[in-house]
């Protein structure tokens, strides 16, 4: 049975229009077990194992480009605050002016506390300080470009699909909202808090992960059927999406 028709035919048997979002992996999750797991340790499976799955390498899909401007400094440290719940690992982080070549770029370097009190610290460095950017080398104003892998944000689960902001029908491709009235982007950023690319195009492997650790937990005996499909499925999403091999900082772009 291919992967797509073992979707459809979970969304048939449980009578749900509504799928690829992290509440229906919820509920697929509790419907192909059978058993009545507690909704909060089904959520931290299921957050767990999606994170794995945006872990298998370094897509395309995650990586997001930016330029930050340094604010002033406060106590004489130049700190930039990132977005709390999409902040993932740091791939490139280089000062480049706008008057720089893209050619011609410092890139930072990852340092702790301990390295700048030794006085090991190159000239362009940072560290992370909660969700916070401290940066060396650099002065109020420039421009920095910033790349970085994003990671799932703590989807919840919405056991009412009215009551999601969001909710998506497989079988007609369209998506509907707890709110009317919104702009287009209004809706991507209602659709970014139920679901991302890696539910929208593997389901079935999220699924799968799950289920295996479920089973193995509880040694159920179709944890091996299920860990042998999770692992075919994790070859598949290596295969199937762009893997960012060698970052390079893009030609400057507004920030709107």
């Amino acid at each position: 049975m291919t992967r797509a028709l073992k979707t459809a035919n979970w969304k048939q048997s449980n009578n749900m229009a509504d799928s690829y979002t992290f509440s229906a992996l919820i509920k697929a999750v509790r419907s192909s077990s059978g058993m009545g797991i507690e909704t909060a340790g089904a959520v931290q499976l299921a957050r767990n194992r999606l994170t794995k799955c945006h872990r298998l390498g370094q897509f395309a899909r995650d990586l997001v480009e930016e330029l930050l401007v340094v604010p002033a400094p406060v106590d004489g440290v130049y700190r930039i605050q990132l977005d709390a719940f999409l902040f993932g690992s740091i791939h490139v982080l280089a000062h480049q002016a706008p008057e720089i070549a893209r050619r011609d770029y410092g890139r930072f370097v990852r340092v702790t506390p301990a390295d700048i009190t030794a006085g090991n610290a190159p000239r362009y460095f940072y560290y992370l300080s909660g969700n916070s950017l401290i940066l060396g080398g650099v002065s109020e104003g420039d421009v920095l470009f910033y790349a970085w892998l994003a990671r799932p944000r703590a989807f919840v689960f919405y056991p009412d699909e009215a009551q999601a902001p969001a909710t998506y029908n497989a079988d007609t491709g369209v998506w509907s909202y707890s709110s009317a009235n919104l702009t287009v982007e209004e809706q991507l950023a209602a659709q970014a808090r139920v679901t991302d690319w890696v539910l929208q195009r593997h389901f079935d492997v999220v699924l799968d992960g799950v289920l295996a650790t479920m089973y193995k937990e509880d040694n159920d005996p179709r944890g091996a059927a299920a860990y042998a499909r999770y692992k075919q499925g994790e070859e598949d999403i290596r295969e199937s999406n762009e893997i960012v091999m060698q970052p390079m900082p893009v030609a400057l772009k507004g920030r709107g």
